[in-house]
């Protein structure tokens, strides 16, 4: 009997191969995404699949040089902030000035880069796609196959959700603890 992943794999191959008009044998579980979806259409291609398929999507983030520049960028607009404060305006405007920095600096940040927003930490083939598509949309998977999810179904799923609220990856193992995962 197929489990729930063989299903949702065969299926995301079926459908994928449409969208991308590639050949259904061509995406296997270990074929990097990198070989249909470079980073510079992923973006195009999950808004694609979201609307088409009517799918959740993992969400996509900067890599991780974007995100040390994102970073570095809020620091320098505090420093600045602090800098005009002290020499140029009156002391008292330091603090607001700051305030907006810290806070708006990385707000802008976030809207102007989000077309660079195309790396995952989890994902590299569609193997990996597939199960992070089955742990977003599992009620959706389990109504339509008609089967229950396995021991590491559900443990991918968890495993996902905890990713998609800032757990690093290298920390969740069947081991591990919520309390030990989770700042409750």
């Amino acid at each position: 009997m197929p489990t729930l992943s063989e299903c949702v794999f065969v299926w995301m191959r079926r459908e994928f191969a449409g969208l991308l008009g590639v050949c259904e044998q061509d995406i296997r579980p270990d074929t990097p995404l990198a070989r249909f979806l470079p980073s510079e259409r992923r973006r195009a291609f999950w808004r694609l699949g979201q609307s088409r398929l009517g799918l959740r999507f993992p969400t996509l983030q900067l890599s991780a040089a974007m995100e040390r520049t994102g970073n570095w960028l809020t620091i320098g607009s505090i420093a600045r902030a602090v800098l005009y404060g002290l020499l140029i305006g009156p002391k008292w405007l330091t603090v607001p000035l700051v305030f907006l920095a810290s806070i708006g600096s990385p707000i802008l940040y976030h809207f102007f880069s989000l077309p660079w927003q195309t790396e995952h930490p989890d994902l590299e083939t569609f193997g990996d796609l597939s199960q992070w598509l089955l742990a977003r949309n599992m009620k959706k998977f389990r109504c339509e196959f008609g089967l229950v999810p396995n021991h590491d179904e559900i443990y991918s799923t968890i495993r996902a959700m905890l990713i998609e609220n800032g757990v690093a990856p290298s920390a969740i193992t069947p081991d591990a603890s919520f309390s030990d995962l989770c700042d409750c």
